[in-house]
């Protein structure tokens, strides 16, 4: 899950349905969206001067002209063809049916909850392009976030905001200074394991 919510901005870029960022050939279902990707120096290269004189990618702004290029590719490249689903089931089940067939090494780090080695894993067999560095620290915040067990379920949701002199959990967001919107997140586990905590 963390993977898939790098790979879509936590949801917000899931173009057609696409939960891992996949790539699509010509003969898949697909749509076209910009993509920014890391290419050693030569393919960077090879890619900007096959795409003259239509200029369909380039150099990303902040390139550092260092081993790696970080390229923009625009839609109209074949690198930006993505795979596209009808439904978000269909999606779930290519994704994970892709990270058996083809990662089978980072299936198994990732039920040992090991994040770094799965990301590790997807990096040997070719998933990403990017900075290890930085999608292993990416996923890796995403994954422990969302690892973190829930506080309560819902009757020692109850006996605790009791313990603590609320009937609900708006009231106790607005005695804690936070949105009352009804969603023991983060912040409200933070704030009712704090004042537990204080007891």
């Amino acid at each position: 899950m963390a993977q898939s919510a790098l790979e879509t901005t936590r949801g917000e870029k899931s173009v057609c349905w696409n939960l891992g960022g996949i790539k699509a050939t010509a003969a898949e279902l697909h749509t076209y969206y910009p993509t920014r990707e890391v290419l050693s120096r030569a393919r960077a290269d090879q890619a900007i001067a096959a795409s003259m004189p239509s200029a369909s990618c380039k150099l990303a702004p902040d390139d550092d002209g260092g081993g790696l290029a970080h390229v923009i590719f625009e839609p109209d490249h074949p690198m930006c063809r993505f795979r596209a689903y009808e439904t978000l089931a269909d999606s779930a089940r290519d994704y994970l049916g892709l990270l058996v067939r083809r990662y089978p090494a980072a299936i198994q780090r990732a039920r040992g909850g090991d994040a770094g080695g799965f990301v590790v894993e997807l990096r040997r067999g070719g998933y990403f392009t990017g900075s290890l560095v930085d999608y292993e620290r990416d996923v890796g915040e995403i994954f422990d976030e969302l690892r973190e067990p829930c506080l309560f379920v819902a009757a020692e949701l109850r006996d605790a905001l009791a313990r603590l002199g609320f009937d609900d959990v708006p009231a106790f967001q607005r005695a804690a200074g936070l949105k009352d919107d009804d969603v023991v997140g983060p912040k409200t586990r933070a704030a009712i394991r704090a004042r537990l905590g204080s007891e």
